[in-house]
């Protein structure tokens, strides 16, 4: 958070240890796992461990007030992922107040779909919505006033320009004002340098994420960082 320089949240991110390929990023296995209906079960389960980990954290005094969930479109078309989500939080005792789910902005394009109505049903019981990535898919500023969500999520290829040319990065300025028009928050992703931290902060971005205020850590590293930081960072 800018205005208060606090720890306000992390994203939980699925990686797969490879026996030969390494550690891979969401993005080499992903799209795959939707193509082969396997994305429902790779989902509950990524599910499933935040909360659980979530819910040691709380046991143990570090955990950050908000935790964020990427959710795929073929999981929210589902007409019992509402109640099975619901219930997942149910189970570990988390609050529907701590849990951001990010969606893609491909995702909005039928705002009367069941996408729309299962993040409507969401917000209601407390959950906050993010829009992920925006800025790089093709939805209509027309209906943006009427969809369901919290957050906008500025894409970090944006977020990469910044300290370039004016035009290849103007259009970050344009959607915080959108966002702010809209009563939305807005949330930088891949800040990695002070220059990107300083433009961000006098444009009136409220959130950011990025390499420079943490690599993504461990279950372990984060509650190092969480026990040193106390939950403050100077930026």
């Amino acid at each position: 958070d800018l205005r208060k320089n606090v720890i306000v949240g992390v994203e939980a991110l699925v990686r797969w240890k490879h026996p030969a390929r390494g550690l891979l990023s969401p993005a080499e296995f992903i799209a795959i796992a939707e193509e082969s209906d396997l994305i429902d079960q790779l989902g509950a389960y990524v599910r499933q461990s935040a909360c659980s980990q979530y819910q040691i954290w709380q046991a143990r005094g570090v955990a950050p007030p908000r935790m964020a969930l990427n959710v795929s479109g073929k999981e929210l078309m589902r007409n019992t992922f509402v109640d099975e989500f619901m219930q997942t939080l149910s189970d570990f005792g988390i609050k529907p107040t701590a849990i951001e789910l990010e969606i893609t902005e491909s995702l909005l394009v039928d705002i009367s779909g069941p996408v729309n109505a299962a993040l409507q049903h969401l917000r209601q019981a407390g959950v906050r919505i993010a829009v992920d990535d925006f800025g790089t898919g093709y939805s209509s500023l027309s209906y943006l006033a009427q969809l369901p969500f919290d957050v906008l999520k500025i894409d970090q290829s944006f977020v990469a320009e910044i300290g370039k040319p004016l035009e290849t990065y103007g259009i970050v300025s344009v959607i915080i004002d959108i966002a702010h028009h809209l009563r939305k928050t807005v949330c930088a992703e891949g800040v990695e340098n002070e220059a990107q931290l300083s433009f961000l902060r006098e444009r009136g971005c409220e959130e950011v994420q990025g390499f420079l205020l943490s690599k993504p850590l461990s279950v372990e590293e984060y509650e190092n960082f969480s026990n040193q930081q106390h939950n403050h960072i100077k930026i």
